[in-house]
Parts: structure tokens; C-alpha cells; sequence
């Protein structure tokens, strides 16, 4: 009885283990898609209300940027839907620019996520 506890207990572990090293994977490739659209726009002026970049860097990933707040220049990037956790992958973490119009309009263009939609909605002023 105690060896079959046991080996429930190893699959279980190896099997976290697995999912961990994959949502690893996941968070590497789409944090490196963030820093080059933080590092790209960090200067640039605000002259959008937001930014898509759809299959950025011919990847599955698309990406929005906001203009950065409380500045008069850079853009914050946000993964639109993440295939990892957390969920909500910005770069970088600062508050950004978004009314409700523009959040209209970036919704019928394209997909995100429940919890980035939260997060956006919750940006709105």
C-alpha cells in the first residue's frame, strides 16, 4: 500500500514539475517580447491612443501598448493573451493612459484575455 501511495505521489510531483518547467518556458518567451516593445517605445511620444501588434516578432503573441502616465513619453506593453501565469505580463510596471473610447476601440480589434481585460477596465479613467 505504501509503495502505490508512493508512486502516486512521485507522478504527481514529476507531473508539477513538467507543467513548471513549461509555464517557464512560456513566461521567458513572452517577458522577452515585452522588453523589446518597452525598450523600443520607452522614448516615443505620445501620439496614439494604444498600439497592436498582432503576431509580434512573427510569434502567436500579440501585444498592446499604452502610453506610459505621468509622462510625456514611453509606452507600457501588455501580452493580450498569455499562455502562462500570471496572466497578466505588463513591462513595465507602471500606469498607463486609457479612456473608455479607446478601450472600445482596441476591443473590437482584438482578442485579450478575461484577466487582462480586467486589468485594462480597471486602468480606464
Amino acid at each position: 500500500m505504501t509503495k502505490i501511495v508512493s508512486c502516486i505521489c512521485a507522478i504527481f510531483i514529476v507531473g508539477c514539475d513538467v507543467a513548471s518547467i513549461e509555464n517557464e518556458a512560456i513566461n521567458k518567451s513572452e517577458y522577452s517580447l515585452l522588453q523589446y516593445y518597452a525598450y523600443e517605445f520607452q522614448q516615443a511620444k505620445h501620439d496614439r491612443p494604444y498600439m497592436i501588434f498582432k503576431k509580434a516578432l512573427n510569434t502567436d503573441i500579440n501585444v498592446i501598448a499604452f502610453p506610459a502616465a505621468n509622462k510625456n513619453n514611453g509606452y507600457v506593453a501588455i501580452i493580450a493573451k498569455s499562455a502562462g501565469y500570471p496572466r497578466v505580463k505588463i513591462l513595465p510596471e507602471e500606469e498607463f493612459i486609457i479612456n473608455k473610447k479607446s478601450y472600445e476601440e482596441l476591443k473590437s480589434e482584438i482578442s485579450i484575455s478575461r484577466e487582462v481585460n480586467f486589468f485594462i477596465q480597471s486602468k480606464i479613467k
